[in-house]
């Protein structure tokens, strides 16, 4: 059976195209019977049938989703405090948590100073990007910048 739609040859006895997902058969907008694909009219009510063939029934041939989504370049920044199991040993949880939270507030700050944004908190670490949601020509340099800003602050919070 050839199909009306795309034209690809398909076997006989079949209900939808392989190729495309259109109705071999044509069903009437007015009472919904099934008619032959070249029919002009229903053969139940009469009604007229259009000269387009029907497009594909969602729950025989679903729709695949398409991609909308962008490339872009994306730099990624990631620190964390360096022999940080040794200092936690050496304070009080409430302590190592202060301390942890200091650190990362000042971090977040040079992050955000230039532009980047914190994608996540992991333990003591902070992963940043530059480039998301919004890209620059510079943003390499950007993260470049607020590494060195990180420093600069984590200098400040050891005094």
């Amino acid at each position: 059976m050839r199909c009306s739609n795309c034209g690809s040859d398909n076997p006989a006895g079949k209900r939808f195209c392989s190729e495309c997902g259109a109705r071999f058969s044509r069903r009437c907008p007015q009472c919904g019977a099934e008619n032959a694909p070249a029919a002009k009219f229903c053969g139940d009510c009469g009604a007229a049938l259009s000269a387009q063939v029907q497009p594909p029934v969602a729950e025989t041939a679903p729709v695949q989703p398409q991609d909308t989504g962008e490339r872009r370049h994306l730099t990624v920044l990631f620190c964390d405090l360096v022999g940080s199991t040794g200092i936690a040993a050496q304070l009080d949880p409430e302590e190592w948590r202060e301390t942890v939270a200091g650190y990362q507030r000042a971090v977040a700050e040079a992050i955000t100073r230039f532009g980047g944004h914190v994608a996540k908190y992991l333990g003591d670490g902070v992963m940043a990007f530059f480039g998301y949601p919004e890209a620059h020509d510079n943003d390499a340099e950007r993260a470049a910048r607020a590494g060195l800003a990180m420093i600069d602050a984590i200098v400040k919070l050891n005094q």
